[in-house]
């Protein structure tokens, strides 16, 4: 797809980095033109809950901003 941008994590999101996770994908989200996000967790070892719900809180800041957001690998 031409018009998407991936983000590739890595290690472990858990309680500990949660906020910061969000933080980054709320920045990557607004700061990218595309329509079509893509979040690579090629690289992610392990994810709890809160990271879950960083997720959930970043898909709908993605449908907010009329983006479509996709979970890959």
């Amino acid at each position: 797809m031409p018009d998407q941008q991936v983000y590739t994590l890595q290690g472990t999101i858990n309680e500990g980095n949660q906020k910061k996770f969000q933080q980054q994908l709320f920045t990557f989200i607004s700061n990218t033109k595309d329509k079509d996000i893509v979040i690579d967790f090629q690289e992610v070892e392990f994810v709890d809950s809160s990271g879950l719900v960083a997720l959930v809180n970043a898909y709908k800041e993605a449908k907010n901003q009329d983006k479509n957001f996709y979970l890959c690998n």
